[in-house]
């Protein structure tokens, strides 16, 4: 009977070193994995300088070179379309467009196509690719590091809100710049499915949501009248209490500064 038990706490000692190793093993793949994730994209920032505090409309004889070079982000993928700068956050990240019909293909691959639990910031086909759509999704995950988009959960911060009125959108040809509108949790309908933009009284009732959003999270700007000219960016990303959840930071267009 003793040996039985001996036999038994030994049985159970190995199973539960086993069980830490596998979850250091775990652990440490992860780690690595977002190490190895945040290097890509150092590697890609450093080639990227840009300056988002002027952005003015430009003449013919004004017009700047881009400050992102997208001929050199293309050797890396061709499916960059632009490149999405939120200051005094770590959102500074290349935005990917797949060309084919696997919509999801970005949500668990980074920038250079392999996979990594990070994916990448990325639209779907159902937008154009030089956001000219009345109303254009972005999407990236809730990172526990503070990558990908965690960040927007700061704009439910008033004190964040009120003093991060800008989002900066680098794409071919133009320097985008969005004035943040309002920022809350919404249902995690498929927003692009779920409302037909092309419809005006759809999409007017889509601008009143996104100015009264009935959420208790939280921030609207004041002074802000949306018309149906208006052209709205929706970041979105997931809320790590509740599944069914998602924070949706909603802009308009407000500067579109033409560059070579």
């Amino acid at each position: 009977m003793e040996n039985k038990e001996k036999n038994n706490s030994k049985l159970v000692l190995v199973i539960s070193i086993i069980g830490i190793i596998i979850c250091a093993v775990f652990i440490g793949a992860k780690i690595y994995q977002g190490y190895k994730n945040d290097h890509a994209y150092d590697d890609l920032q450093s080639k990227v300088e840009k300056e988002t505090t002027q952005v003015e409309e430009t003449t013919e004889e004004t017009i700047k070179d881009n400050p992102v070079n997208f001929e050199e982000l293309y050797q890396t993928n061709k499916d960059i379309i632009g490149w999405l700068v939120i200051e005094d956050t770590k959102i500074d990240y290349p935005v990917l467009q797949y060309p084919e019909e696997n919509q999801a293909y970005y949500l668990y691959r980074n920038v250079y196509g392999e996979k990594s639990i990070y994916g990448s910031i990325y639209t779907e086909r159902k937008n154009s690719k030089d956001f000219t759509d009345r109303v254009t999704v972005m999407y990236g995950h809730n990172m526990n590091n503070g990558s990908m988009f965690n960040n927007l959960h700061k704009f439910s911060d008033k004190e964040f809100f009120d003093k991060h009125q800008y989002i900066y959108l680098f794409i071919p040809g133009h320097i985008l710049k969005y004035e943040v509108v309002s920022a809350f949790e919404y249902d995690d309908r498929h927003i692009l499915n779920s409302f037909d933009f092309a419809d005006d009284k759809t999409f007017e009732g889509y601008l009143e949501m996104i100015q009264n959003p009935q959420s208790m999270v939280k921030n609207v700007r004041d002074g802000i009248e949306l018309t149906l000219d208006d052209k709205i960016l929706v970041l979105s990303t997931c809320v790590n209490t509740n599944e069914s959840a998602r924070y949706l930071v909603q802009a308009r267009l407000a500067g579109d500064e033409i560059t070579k």
